[in-house]
């Protein structure tokens, strides 16, 4: 289950990234996307996020 959410967490950020370099323009990423993010970072804190990556 973690693999499938990090592997999507890389796959969505780099649609965005590409998405920006195409137009040129660099943009904020939208709200739900920092939501994904945060969420992340909120489970890495856990005990069970921080044992995951050793």
């Amino acid at each position: 289950m973690k693999d499938k959410y990090l592997l999507f967490l890389i796959v969505a950020f780099g649609f965005v990234a590409c998405d920006n370099l195409q137009d040129g323009q660099v943009k904020v990423p939208d709200k739900e996307a920092l939501m994904v993010l945060d969420n992340y970072y909120s489970w890495r804190r856990t005990a069970e996020g921080q044992g995951w990556a050793e």
